[in-house]
């Protein structure tokens, strides 16, 4: 048998007390790494669970905004800690609670300030960029249009009630159909208060119409004594220049003339008419004198329709034309 020289046998003695003194060392770092990182975990848990007493102590007495930033600092602070879904779950609850409480207010000023179209426009506007995803985000649209619908329609409404109770004030017209156009420019009665405010401007200068005379009615009492009725003619004077007479149609309570005045009729805002009657029967008889009022600037009115005096009537038509306006609801 071979023997192991003594020095040998000695460096495989050293060699092997080294390896073991090395895993024995490796074996105690890896514990005490692993102690040290228990720890921190525990402490950070702590310091985790202190905070979130802290979150719910204060969660009554704070605004939600602070309670949302405050979750938000423990959800970047302490993640991946036992307690970071609760934090969630209360941060969604205080984002409710914020949106609930921003969209209440919100409704709350619609109702009180229903006129307040802009600023009514604007708190719902606010409130879809608070929250973006919030859960009223399609309840705030459609108020937005509402809202717009509406407004379009109260101020095209004092357009219109303008215009029907006092359709010969331009002023007033052209004010109101400029404001609604410049608020609505793609508003859903743009059209009407385009051609109201061309109706305007085109009345104040002197325009040129057809006038025909159609019909009349009479009272029988208008005749002569022992007559078989009136033999009638008309004519008109607008500003004072005279067209006519018509012809006349004999004998008759209900007369047809079907005459169109051969003349334009030259016409602006502000100028009187007058419409005469006379009787023809044997010699001429003044019958009727009809003349607009001086505070009528829309005296036009007299030659596009039935005129009514008593028991007697004429009937005229005229290109010149009213604008119609739509309806609104």
């Amino acid at each position: 048998m071979m023997r192991i020289p003594s020095l040998a046998l000695s460096a495989a003695v050293v060699a092997a007390c080294v390896l073991f003194s090395v895993w024995t060392y490796d074996g105690w770092g890896k514990q005490r790494a692993a102690r040290a990182y228990a720890q921190e975990h525990a402490e950070r848990e702590h310091r985790a669970a202190s905070a979130f007493r802290d979150l719910q102590r204060l969660g009554d007495k704070e605004d939600l905004s602070a309670q949302i930033e405050r979750a938000d600092r423990f959800l970047r602070d302490f993640a991946g800690t036992v307690l970071e879904s609760e934090v969630q779950r209360l941060r969604a609850a205080y984002l409710l609670r914020l949106d609930e409480r921003d969209m209440e207010s919100v409704r709350a000023y619609s109702a009180a300030h229903p006129l307040n179209f802009p600023t009514r426009r604007k708190r719902y506007q606010h409130y879809l960029e608070l929250h973006p995803d919030g859960a009223f985000v399609a309840e705030a649209n459609a108020a937005l249009r509402t809202i717009d619908a509406d407004w379009d329609k109260h101020d095209f409404r004092a357009v219109r009630d303008s215009y029907q109770a006092h359709p010969g004030d331009v002023k007033e017209l052209q004010m109101l159909c400029r404001s609604y156009l410049a608020v609505h420019a793609n508003g859903r009665f743009r059209t009407a208060a385009r051609d109201l405010l061309r109706w305007t401007e085109r009345v104040t200068q002197t325009g040129e119409y057809h006038v025909v005379l159609k019909h009349g009615s009479f009272d029988r009492q208008v005749a002569y004594l022992f007559s078989r009725g009136p033999s009638l003619s008309v004519a008109i004077e607008v500003n004072g220049v005279r067209h006519g007479p018509s012809n006349i149609v004999p004998h008759s309570y209900q007369p047809e003339w079907n005459y169109a005045f051969p003349r334009l009729i030259r016409w602006k805002l502000g100028d009187s008419v007058r419409i005469l009657v006379t009787d023809n029967y044997y010699w001429k008889r003044p019958l009727l004198d009809i003349v607009s009022d001086e505070n009528d600037p829309l005296a036009m009115l007299l030659l596009c329709g039935e005129v009514s005096v008593g028991k007697n009537s004429l009937t005229f038509a005229s290109d010149f034309t009213m604008p119609v306006m739509p309806a609104i609801e």
